[in-house]
């Protein structure tokens, strides 16, 4: 009884890491796609901030 607990235990924990391993892979293919943009938008992200600071200064 216990034997055969343990069996579907493993099962659903085999099912439960495929399933993380595909949802890692997706993540890492949606990352390569939108890295740039990414990139572009985290840079005028911190020049914006940079010039407000600036401009507080100069002010």
């Amino acid at each position: 009884m216990s034997g055969r607990k343990k069996i579907v235990m493993t099962k659903a924990v085999r099912e439960r890491m495929q399933k993380d391993i595909e949802y890692g892979q997706n993540m890492q293919a949606y990352w390569n796609q939108y890295r740039r943009d990414f990139l572009i938008l985290l840079a005028v992200l911190l020049l914006v901030m940079l010039i407000l600071v600036i401009a507080n200064i100069l002010l």
